[in-house]
């Protein structure tokens, strides 16, 4: 997975799935290059999204692209999270990702079984979602490196603490880095060889600044 992946706005109106609206949205960006889209994160309102909804979405986004999706598939029902996870399968989906348990903060053996039964439900790449300024939880590189080293399938984390510090040690770990906050494109540009930037984030691998 390498390039420019875009996390995308899911356009409403009165109420409901603008699909016509999504198709030239996502057919803008496709003409403009991308190499991939991120729906249902922090820009498409995601968790607050039905399951038909998402469904909805993903039907236009595939029928409208051939680009990669990374699918983030963070529910408050954890039913809904293993129906999107299918949802991702079934649309082609290069990866899935999400944030982890949030309102009640999750210590480490609960941040790892979240991970651990996402991984039991496909095979498909995980990626951690870490936006502790909405979740109130930070995934640290340490936090990171217990879960991979206790066996968890890890491919890598979206990072928007717009922390470059906190980036680059992930970037360590030999996964691919994500960076989600606009603020640190710029100074992760400078500090990782061959990176990508997007809308709103840009891909670093984790070996030698390789793009992933």
């Amino acid at each position: 997975m390498e390039g420019i992946f875009v996390a995308l706005a899911i356009p409403f109106r009165n109420g409901k799935l603008d699909k016509e609206a999504l198709a030239r949205h996502v057919d803008s960006l496709t003409k403009a290059g991308v190499d991939g889209f991120y729906p249902f994160g922090t820009t498409s309102q995601g968790p607050y999204l039905t399951l038909e909804e998402r469904k909805e979405a993903l039907e236009v986004i595939t029928r409208n692209t051939d680009k990669q999706l990374m699918v983030h598939v963070f529910s408050f029902d954890w039913q809904e999270v293993v129906e999107t996870v299918r949802l991702a399968e079934r649309y082609g989906a290069v990866a899935i990702s999400s944030i982890p348990p949030i309102y009640y903060k999750p210590d480490y053996d609960t941040l790892r079984r979240y991970y651990e039964k996402l991984s039991q439900l496909t095979k498909l790449p995980i990626f951690i979602y870490n936006i502790p300024q909405n979740t109130g939880f930070n995934v640290t590189p340490d936090l990171v490196a217990r879960l991979l080293n206790d066996g968890i399938r890890i491919a890598g984390v979206k990072d928007s603490t717009g922390d470059i510090t906190q980036i680059m040690g992930h970037v360590r770990l030999g996964i691919t880095v994500l960076n989600g906050a606009d603020s640190t494109i710029l100074p992760a540009n400078g500090r990782c060889q061959g990176l990508h930037i997007g809308h709103g984030q840009c891909t670093a691998g984790g070996h030698e600044g390789d793009v992933q």
